[in-house]
């Protein structure tokens, strides 16, 4: 991610299926972000990663007192949580 709300992914996943148990979906490719505040009475607080006209909203989290983000793959009951954090 960029100062420039650029970001750029390799092997983002998207899409998962239980019956299988694997990804299904994956995105790779450039696109912008920016933080999303849902509303005044929510604290629910997002970054979003726009890509040719779909928005994935990842949830701000503390793990360990850093902030990571969080993405849930698939149906909340049945994906998983991929965790992301800034790397050097």
């Amino acid at each position: 991610m960029d100062v420039d709300h650029t970001f750029s992914v390799k092997n983002f996943p998207t899409e998962y299926s239980a019956q299988s148990d694997a990804v299904t979906g994956k995105l790779s490719g450039q696109g912008r972000w920016y933080l999303f505040n849902d509303t005044k009475d929510v604290y629910s607080h997002t970054l979003d990663l726009e890509h040719d006209q779909m928005i994935y909203s990842l949830d701000l989290a503390q793990q360990q007192n850093r902030l990571v983000l969080e993405w849930s793959v698939g149906d909340p009951d049945d994906g998983f949580i991929c965790r992301f954090s800034r790397t050097a």
